[in-house]
């Protein structure tokens, strides 16, 4: 069932006048999104890319628009990978606690 929410974040930092690194939210849409588990598949192959993640959820492929950062509970997650079943409105998120650089 689709009753949680989550904000996907396009960009989570910005530099203000003062050249200052802050937080922005002003890129930030509140979707609908459902929890799932993470596979031990899924959890060991990343492992062997240093990476750790710890939440699934899925939204709508048509809210999705490769946003790299999610807040969900109250808690803010790097997106590690993305996977996208064919014949399916639906986006699976994988998601690493924190706010990391995806790329590394």
């Amino acid at each position: 069932m689709w009753l949680d929410t989550c904000k996907l974040v396009k960009n989570n930092e910005t530099i203000n006048d003062s050249g200052k690194l802050i937080k922005s939210s002003e890129n930030m849409i509140e979707v609908f999104c459902e929890e799932k588990s993470i596979g031990m598949r899924e959890f060991y192959s990343a492992q062997t890319s240093n990476l750790k993640p710890e939440v699934q959820i899925t939204v709508k492929i048509f809210d999705y628009n490769k946003e790299r950062y999610v807040v969900y509970n109250e808690e803010e997650f790097t997106v590690v990978r993305t996977f996208h079943p064919q014949n399916s409105d639906d986006v699976e998120l994988y998601l690493a606690r924190g706010i990391h650089d995806a790329s590394t």
